[in-house]
């Protein structure tokens, strides 16, 4: 399955250092353990979100999965690192999926109030 992984600076995720290609665990569980990336390429902005020092790759998850019901995060014991993107193209693929998915409830999450205002 295609998805999206954001990194620290040399392709490091809490302390674990990736490979370009095949990164094997053992287990996956989206929240304890396995190899986290998201379907959505923007969601990789919620875990980093500096964009001038975070790295962000094109990256295909397989073997065990576990998917998470709070954003479109999953966890995987196989994860090939096939390339990294440009600023660009994450958020060019990122609107790209909000587009194949329109019925989405985007920022579902985010609790909505109608005295707060919004973008305030």
């Amino acid at each position: 399955m295609i998805a999206y992984k954001g990194f620290h600076p040399g392709m490091v995720c809490i302390g674990y250092q990736f490979q370009m290609g095949l990164n094997v665990t053992q287990e996956a569980n989206c929240r304890k353990n396995g190899f986290h990336c998201a379907e959505d390429p923007l969601d990789c902005l919620s875990y980093y979100s500096d964009v001038d020092h975070s790295e962000y790759y094109i990256v295909n998850a397989g073997g065990d999965i576990d998917e998470d019901e709070f954003d479109s995060k999953i966890s995987c014991t196989e994860l090939t690192v096939l390339r990294r993107l440009t600023k660009e193209e994450l958020f060019t693929l990122g609107l790209a999926f909000m587009a194949d998915h329109p019925k989405r409830k985007w920022n579902s999450h985010v609790k909505k109030d109608k005295d707060v205002a919004c973008c305030g």
